[in-house]
């Protein structure tokens, strides 16, 4: 009777959890055509090229940051919050936090390099500074390691919320930016701010969460006892390469038409 109790309460949780996130997702999807029509009014199709361009360099290049772990946080999370308690958790994510911010200091650097390449700016039709693309990867790796953290302990209300809410930052940044009547040129660089907000959203969201886990962990008195370690890096490292594989198979076939298409 008990377990069917349980069980009852988890599917009623799933659709909960599913429905909130639907809800997320219709509304981030009509925020960003709404911002793809303004951008497109008040600034032309130059503009909105240029940023399609980068958003597709962002989407890839966060791919090779993330390297497989941004999946495999999914996978991870749930197993030590129920091994090693939150405290435990805590120490995951920061540790995975650090491993993926190396991964997009060397994608910065790549891209940098590669950008600093007149001629190949130029033929890209990035009128924007070199630093923008890679910057915008560090910041969208460090959201997406968060968000996936906040699915994985369950929350998604949270993970619902900053996946609405960065799509609204965006709106904000474009509205603010046609009434302050800014350039092409500035409205290219403003847009991705929208990362940067998105990505202190995240931090305090997966902070808030595990404070109140924390919470309810000294409520229930059920702080873990046990001895295991988190993983190490090399075996985070050897779970999370072929996932990378799998991810980077699909880069061309996601990303090859925008880029064809910004660079003719």
């Amino acid at each position: 009777m008990l377990a069917g109790k349980n069980w009852n309460a988890n599917i009623v949780e799933l659709i909960n959890g599913a429905s909130v996130n639907f809800i997320a997702k219709v509304s981030a999807t009509i925020l960003g055509l709404a911002s793809t029509l303004l951008l497109a009014r008040f600034y032309g199709a130059d503009t909105v090229g240029t940023i399609a361009t980068i958003t597709s360099i962002v989407s890839v290049g966060t791919i090779f940051a993330l390297s497989g772990f941004g999946t495999l946080v999914l996978k991870l999370i749930p197993t030590t919050q129920s091994k090693l308690g939150i405290q435990g958790t805590r120490k995951l994510y920061k540790k995975l936090l650090l491993i993926n911010f190396s991964h997009a200091l060397i994608v910065f650097f790549a891209l940098l390099f590669f950008f600093t390449q007149s001629s190949i700016a130029e033929n890209l039709n990035l009128k924007v500074h070199p630093l923008l693309p890679g910057a915008v990867i560090i910041f969208t790796t460090l959201v997406s390691v968060s968000s996936n953290t906040l699915r994985g302990l369950g929350d998604y209300i949270r993970y619902s919320a900053l996946d609405f809410l960065a799509s609204l930052f965006v709106m904000l940044i474009i509205i603010s930016s046609i009434l302050a009547n800014a350039s092409s040129h500035s409205i290219a660089h403003l847009y991705f701010a929208a990362h940067i907000l998105a990505c202190l959203l995240a931090f305090a969201l997966v902070k808030g969460q595990f404070h109140s886990t924390e919470k309810l962990e000294n409520t229930a008195s059920e702080k873990s006892t046990q001895t295991q370690k988190i993983p190490t890096v090399s075996s985070l490292y050897s779970q999370a390469l072929p996932m990378f594989g799998v991810a980077a198979s699909q880069i061309l076939i996601v990303n090859i038409d925008v880029l064809t298409i910004g660079y003719f």
